[in-house]
């Protein structure tokens, strides 16, 4: 397997919340909660986050169908 494979691979599982990668040391497993274990204040402070970047997306021009839709394909797994 090429090493840029292998690289490709961890940065997406790290990417994806399942793996810390450590400069220098490797990577690490994260642990998850259970599906459908939600940290909701967690969540709420993201959803903030989210709102905040999606003004910043609409003053920066972007529509709303525009915005859902980058976001549908984040959701999905697609990278930006």
């Amino acid at each position: 397997m090429h090493f840029n494979t292998v690289a490709l691979a961890y940065r997406t599982l790290a990417d994806e919340g399942w793996l810390e990668l450590k400069r220098r040391r490797g990577a690490a497993v994260i642990a998850r909660n259970e599906p459908g274990a939600v940290d909701r204040g967690r969540v709420d402070h993201l959803l903030r986050q989210l709102t905040h970047i999606a003004a910043e997306l609409r003053s920066a021009g972007m529509t709303s169908r525009q915005i859902s839709s980058a976001l549908r394909r984040l959701a999905q797994g697609a990278r930006p």
